[in-house]
């Protein structure tokens, strides 16, 4: 598992960002996200990605469990990872928030990824 140094956001030591990869199975990575996923936190995020789709996976897992907020930069992101796999491969974004669910349905990635509850 591959992990990112956290970031730390606003003036509480609580909110922090990471990001942290599980490529045990180097042909279907998990992504988790952890914080917020705003413009200040989203390059972290691309980042780690871009190292993901070097491997070349069939499918890539985004967990979004504990993801507590998401902006346009993290929708820029994840609409990037979907335009570089081919269409064999699947982008599969696990268990977002409520308010996540929403955002995503909104602006139709939901048309293409898969969004598991």
């Amino acid at each position: 598992m591959t992990a990112v140094a956290p970031i730390p956001l606003g003036l509480g030591a609580e909110c922090t960002f990471t990001v942290q990869t599980d490529d045990r199975e180097p042909l279907h990575p998990v992504v988790y996200v952890r914080g917020e996923l705003d413009m200040a936190t989203a390059p972290q995020l691309a980042d780690s990605i871009a190292g993901v789709l070097s491997r070349i996976p069939s499918d890539v897992v985004l967990d979004l469990s504990d993801t507590t907020f998401m902006d346009a930069s993290g929708i820029t992101v994840i609409v990037r990872m979907r335009n570089h796999l081919g269409d064999s491969s699947r982008v599969i974004i696990r268990h977002p928030a409520p308010v996540i669910r929403r955002i995503l349905k909104l602006v139709q990635i939901d048309t293409v990824v898969t969004i598991d509850r």
